[in-house]
């Protein structure tokens, strides 16, 4: 699927008029609370694939379905005052992402004072995360194939070592969008910070606003304006 065949198919759900948020609680999303809970009391690990796949062990019994990781996204303002909460609960997020059986997943960041970092780590299977809100660094990092859709900002390290896959932006990407970038498609509507595509050795940046400059050791397409310029 091409980057238009996605937006043409997805945006009629960006469009709509968004429906006042009401969280209602059900036994599994307050298992997976239970289950992040104990995984962030435990981690000492640094390493984020070891931080990945501990996640993905605390939650391998459970079979989230869309609606329950919507929810739990939902709770995560409880969990804003732990210091280390939202360095790594994208993993989380993402290990139930990689892990539930379906396909399309809206996540929802809006209510949150924080920034959810490394949101769609090693996302694959051609699954599709839409964010309701911004989202903080290293979005689509080690993405192999799949679309992120974020309908708000992002930090730096958009698509960090992306080898697949689409990540749309729908406002601003602060520097490092694209670093170490293999492969894969970036779309970033609004502007696009410092170092674009910096150690970037495949793929496509597309910017619709203001470039603050390209990496010199960019070696990926970039595109300004629907114009390549690199």
């Amino acid at each position: 699927m091409s980057i238009d065949e996605y937006v043409n198919g997805f945006g009629e759900q960006g469009s709509q008029e968004e429906k006042e948020i009401e969280v209602v609680r059900n036994p599994r999303v307050d298992e997976i609370c239970r289950r992040y809970e104990g995984w962030i009391s435990r981690l000492i690990a640094h390493d984020k694939d070891i931080i990945y796949h501990k996640a993905l062990e605390f939650i391998k019994s459970l079979q989230p379905t869309a609606q329950d990781i919507k929810e739990f996204s939902l709770q995560l303002k409880q969990y804003e005052s732990i210091k280390k909460c939202f360095f790594i609960t994208g993993f989380f997020l993402s290990a139930l992402v990689n892990h539930s059986k379906e396909s399309t997943f809206k996540i929802v960041t809006e209510l949150l004072d924080e920034r959810v970092n490394c949101l769609g780590y090693e996302l694959s299977d051609q699954k599709c995360i839409y964010v309701k809100g911004d989202v903080g660094d290293n979005i689509g990092e080690e993405m192999k194939r799949g679309f992120i859709h974020i309908m708000g900002n992002t930090e730096d390290r958009a698509g960090f070592n992306m080898q697949d896959g689409i990540i749309i932006i729908e406002r601003n990407a602060k520097k490092n969008s694209g670093i170490h970038m293999q492969g894969g498609h970036i779309l970033i509507k609004g502007n696009a910070g410092e170092d674009l595509g910096k150690n970037m050795i495949g793929g496509r940046i597309e910017v619709n606003g203001e470039i603050g400059y390209i990496s010199e050791d960019c070696r990926g397409e970039i595109y300004h304006r629907g114009k390549r310029i690199r």
